[in-house]
């Protein structure tokens, strides 16, 4: 979680949200922002000194996220073994099973929860979301995505698999204007 005490914002980062990406970009227009002390990237831990601070949030497809999960954690030439469909199905089951037990089950509200947020940057339209913020290096803004997970895996949704991740993320697809049919055509 990065503070901004100059611009007087937070910005939440659940996985596999284009956050590195859009780390790098506050970073780069903020010299000065600060990772809140004793939290991890993705955790969130709010003091009361923030609480008159804008809240912003970076979210994704819970579809298209769920497969970067599977890619990141499979991100390795010798995992080949477990880049099979049957695999993917075996990885859905036993991550809705295990949702709040390890951070990457989370969903993206799980992150926020109690927390108003302010605003939104959708990871499908982050350079359009980044440029409705008020600060004033937002105006312009280009962002350089990097990518820590692969395309290299040749895995697909189902129509059985996307009623699972719906289940697993109805919050997320609700609050983020996520469709439910959008695991058709993806973003």
């Amino acid at each position: 979680m990065l503070v901004s005490h100059r611009y007087k914002f937070v910005y939440i980062a659940p996985p596999r949200t284009g956050s590195l990406s859009l780390h790098d970009f506050f970073y780069g227009n903020i010299p000065e922002l600060e990772v809140i002390p004793g939290n991890q990237h993705h955790e969130v831990k709010l003091t009361s000194d923030l609480d008159s601070y804008a809240k912003i949030i970076s979210v994704r497809n819970p579809y298209t996220r769920f497969l970067s999960l599977y890619r990141y954690g499979k991100n390795h030439p010798d995992n080949a073994k477990f880049l099979t469909q049957e695999y993917f199905e075996t990885f859905v089951k036993e991550h809705v099973e295990l949702r709040s037990t390890w951070f990457t089950q989370k969903i993206q509200m799980d992150y926020i929860r109690d927390i108003p947020i302010d605003f939104v940057i959708h990871l499908e339209n982050t350079g359009e979301d980044i440029r409705k913020l008020p600060f004033d290096f937002c105006s312009t803004a280009e962002i350089e995505w990097k990518n820590k997970s692969t395309n290299f895996c040749s895995v697909e949704i189902t129509k059985p698999l996307a009623e699972q991740i719906f289940q697993w993320g109805k919050e997320d697809f609700s609050q983020f204007g996520y469709k439910k049919d959008s695991w058709v055509n993806p973003p």
